[in-house]
């Protein structure tokens, strides 16, 4: 199996003097295929959870409940306040997820809209923990979100070329993940440090489709 840039590298020798030979508007035609079908086989990639070689994503590090009651007045956007409750939690370093006793149901705080704690008392029994049943909570496929086709798209198709990537707002997460980077988290500025996630490459499957469009759009130009 060859490596990847060697294969691509392969691919841009072959596909120079073939691109060549058509016309602008031909070329324009035909990045713009490829380029569509290379974002939803990058999404398709990325929701699979697996690097462009095959190899699955790094995992993200487990973290597991905290076993430590605690009781805190919240402030809502808007200014609302109200007191919460959770004899277990899980800390996610700007934010703390568990079963809310007063609310009834998993919930997520921001740690800088806790005004105060105060002593927890559980004494009346019931909920307050992280449920493993029924009130599980349940960790989300990584890049759910940025992955989306609004986010991972076709850039730019043109005789000159293609770019398929992410959008602005997603696309500094995403180089993060990408080169494998530290980046300071917006809430607390802590230090997150990111192993290397290739969320965008040329998979083995996306070089032969490229290969095959290439044959099938020359072979209908010249019919």
């Amino acid at each position: 199996m060859a490596a990847a840039d060697d294969l691509e590298r392969q691919l841009e020798s072959w596909l120079a003097p073939t691109l060549h030979a058509l016309g602008d508007k031909q070329r324009k035609k035909l990045m713009s295929e490829i380029a569509l079908e290379l974002a939803k086989s990058n999404r398709n990639r990325i929701k699979a959870q697996k690097n462009p070689d095959g190899t699955p994503f790094k995992p993200r590090k487990e973290k597991k409940p905290i076993n430590k009651p605690v009781k805190f007045l919240y402030e809502k956007p808007g200014g609302i306040k109200r007191m919460a409750a959770m004899k277990s939690f899980r800390d996610e370093g700007d934010r703390m997820i568990g079963y809310d006793r007063e609310a009834s149901g998993i919930r997520t705080f921001l740690k800088r809209r806790i005004r105060f704690y105060t002593r927890p008392d559980f004494s009346g029994g019931g909920g307050g923990r992280l449920r493993a049943q029924r009130g599980k909570v349940r960790r989300q496929a990584m890049f759910r979100k940025i992955s989306h086709a609004q986010n991972l798209r076709m850039l730019h198709a043109g005789s000159d070329g293609l770019a398929v990537g992410f959008v602005r707002g997603v696309a500094g997460i995403a180089a993060a993940h990408q080169y494998g980077e530290k980046v300071k988290m917006e809430h607390h500025g802590a230090m997150a440090d990111y192993p290397e996630r290739k969320l965008l490459g040329l998979s083995q499957s996306d070089i032969q489709m490229i290969q095959d469009k290439v044959i099938d759009h020359i072979t209908n130009v010249k019919r």
